[in-house]
C-alpha cells in the first residue's frame, strides 16, 4: 500500500536524482509502520476514470481481529487515535526532511491498494 508517493511523471534522471536525494531515509521510512501502526477497516472495491483499487476507512473504535505482538525493544506508537492520515503526515515530513520536494500526483489522502490502471492507445 502506498503511503507517499515521492513524484509522478519524472524522467528517469529526475528520478535518479530524487533517489539519491532521499535514499539514506528509506530504510527507515519504509519501517515506519513498525512502530507506528495505523489500523484500517471497511475495505470496499472503488474506481475512478483512471484506475480501480481496494479501499479502506481509518478505524475508530472497530473491534480489532487480531492483536499483533509490538518487539520488546521498540516503542511503539498505536491505538485508534493514530490513523492512516497521522502516518502520511509523519512519513511526508520524514521525506521532507530529507531535502526533496514532495510532488504527489493526488492532493486528497486515501487508503488504497491499486488493483489496475486503465490504458490508452497513448500509453504503449
Amino acid at each position: 500500500m502506498t503511503v507517499l508517493e515521492l513524484a509522478h511523471s519524472k524522467t528517469p534522471e529526475q528520478i535518479a536524482s530524487l533517489v539519491t536525494t532521499v535514499r539514506s531515509a528509506i530504510p527507515y521510512m519504509t519501517s515506519f509502520t513498525y512502530s507506528h501502526r495505523a489500523r484500517l477497516v471497511k475495505p470496499m472495491i472503488s474506481y475512478d476514470l483512471s484506475a480501480f483499487a481496494v479501499s479502506f476507512l481509518p478505524a475508530s473504535g472497530e473491534k480489532r481481529r487480531a492483536q499483533i505482538a509490538a518487539p520488546a525493544d521498540q516503542r511503539v506508537v498505536e491505538g485508534d487515535q493514530y490513523t492512516y492520515h497521522h502516518l502520511r503526515r509523519d512519513v511526508f515530513n520524514l521525506a521532507q526532511s530529507t531535502g526533496v520536494e514532495v510532488e504527489s500526483r493526488y492532493q486528497v489522502p486515501s487508503a488504497h491498494i491499486t488493483l489496475g490502471r486503465y490504458l490508452g492507445e497513448e500509453d504503449h
